[in-house]
């Protein structure tokens, strides 16, 4: 998909620049496609990660049955550090694509 959006992209983006580039620079033109494309692939990454949350979600559930907390304390904590940055790597990702709309 990564290789689609890539192409996509590129096949779909052009631009134009002013003789006086000093002035008036170059102006990037996108078409609509590639603004689907983008809402499409963060819609499927937002539904990955939160089907990543909810494994994670479950078994954390079976792991506060056992008796060992100590693992537990740390698989969480490594998960609370995996799931900020995640996060903010998406919205990352979705605040760039409404500026940019």
């Amino acid at each position: 998909s990564c290789l689609f959006s890539l192409g996509m992209l590129f096949a779909l983006s052009d631009g134009e620049c002013h003789e006086d580039l000093t002035r008036y620079g170059c102006i990037p033109v996108v078409t609509d496609a590639n603004i689907y494309l983008a809402v499409v692939m963060v819609s499927i990454d937002a539904c990955l990660f939160a089907g990543f949350c909810y494994k994670w979600w479950k078994l954390i559930n079976v792991f506060k049955l056992s008796s060992n907390n100590q693992i537990l304390m740390e698989m969480v904590q490594s998960f609370y550090i995996q799931f900020i940055v995640t996060l903010v790597a998406m919205i990352s990702c979705i605040t760039d694509g409404v500026i940019n709309l």
